[in-house]
């Protein structure tokens, strides 16, 4: 099975795999709906095959806050975690309300230790709010891969609470906006 969008016409070179009956109802598909294509799946074994990927068990600590990925009723906290020393990454993705308000979405960093906290960011982005919500998170993850070749490092006082990220601090969303950064950062 293939997940199509439907277009009003094929490519030339995708038509040649086609035979009339399967042209025809990828033309008349709705788009986003599923459309079979059994000839496809046979040209699958004609594929080039990729070797495997090695992922290493460990990694650094993932926290994913779009939960709620709308804000519809208002302010609130999406997330809220302990984290140990190490290396921690943060995916954060959300739309602030329906609204017309604008509204702040950021993050915040608590030392409730009692010893000051260094904080280094090891790579980190954080692009303008939008509503072409694929253009946002393509160009957060383009900037996010690039090798960030001097890291930033600052120091939280004993029991402080200050903004992880100053820059998304100052940035505000408004209706269907979408709020995307992602952070990589370690402590001490």
């Amino acid at each position: 099975m293939v997940l199509v969008s439907a277009r009003t016409s094929l490519s030339a070179g995708m038509a040649t795999t086609l035979n009339e009956t399967e042209a025809s109802r990828l033309r008349s598909a709705r788009p986003g709906a599923v459309v079979q294509w059994p000839e496809f799946l046979k040209l699958r074994a004609d594929l080039l095959q990729v070797a495997a990927v090695i992922m290493p068990d460990a990694g650094p600590q993932f926290l994913f806050s779009d939960q709620p990925e709308y804000f519809l009723t208002g302010n609130g906290i999406a997330l809220q975690e302990d984290v140990p020393p190490g290396i921690v990454r943060l995916y954060l993705y959300h739309v602030p309300t329906s609204s017309e308000e604008r509204k702040t979405i950021t993050a915040v960093i608590a030392n409730r230790g009692d010893q000051p906290l260094a904080l280094t960011f090891r790579r980190q982005t954080t692009p303008s709010p939008g509503r072409n919500y694929h253009q946002v998170a393509k160009r957060a993850l383009a900037r996010f891969l690039k090798p960030n070749a001097s890291p930033t490092a600052r120091m939280i006082p004993v029991k402080a609470r200050v903004p992880l990220d100053l820059h998304l601090d100052l940035l505000t969303a408004g209706r269907d906006d979408l709020v995307h950064a992602i952070y990589e950062f370690e402590i001490t």
